[in-house]
């Protein structure tokens, strides 16, 4: 039982550094502009975790960040890196796709893919989601031993429910993971 204590205080202390600016040296930034307005995340949560298909034995990673800003907007972006599950390993430094049986896949190599998915929620509640196969995300730069990671994204968007749709483009994230 103590163990367990100590095992929920270590995330949560460590899901702390990843929520807020500041804290453990963390200085999280995404942003992006969707029809002429700007995003601008002030409070984060980041994770790193490790997936293993219980089918074919092969690992992957996922980094999924959530970050909303003071106008209580959602922003979620999750990266998913096939080539490469070591646990505490990061993600591949290259370009990500919507689509990856369009856009890229390693030839001769089945799910060996790099792919995002990503979902905004305006102060209005409308939901856009990614669409389409257009649009790349960027991982350039990922340091394990300091857990942050950086990039930059662009891609369109749709509300499946109203058909409104845009783009959104300059898009980047610089932030701190915790590694689960």
């Amino acid at each position: 039982m103590a163990t367990l204590r100590i095992l929920v205080a270590v995330l949560a202390i460590s899901s702390l550094s990843c929520r807020q600016d500041g804290l453990f040296g963390c200085n999280n930034v995404l942003a992006f502009r969707l029809n002429g307005r700007v995003f601008n995340a002030n409070s984060f949560s980041s994770v790193l975790y490790r997936n293993v298909d219980v089918y074919t034995g092969l690992s992957s990673k996922t980094l999924t960040i959530e970050a909303e800003n003071a106008q209580g907007e959602y922003f979620l972006l999750e990266i998913t890196d096939f080539r490469d599950g070591a646990f505490g390993t990061c993600l591949t430094v290259e370009p990500y796709y919507a689509n990856i049986f369009v856009n890229f896949c390693v030839p001769g190599q089945p799910f060996a893919c790099n792919q995002y998915r990503a979902e905004f929620r305006d102060e209005d509640g409308n939901v856009f989601a990614q669409s389409g196969d257009s649009g790349q995300l960027i991982v350039t730069r990922c340091d394990a031993p300091d857990a942050t990671i950086s990039g930059n994204f662009g891609f369109e968007v749709e509300d499946f429910s109203t058909g409104a749709g845009g783009l959104l483009e300059a898009g980047s994230f610089s932030v701190c993971y915790l590694v689960l």
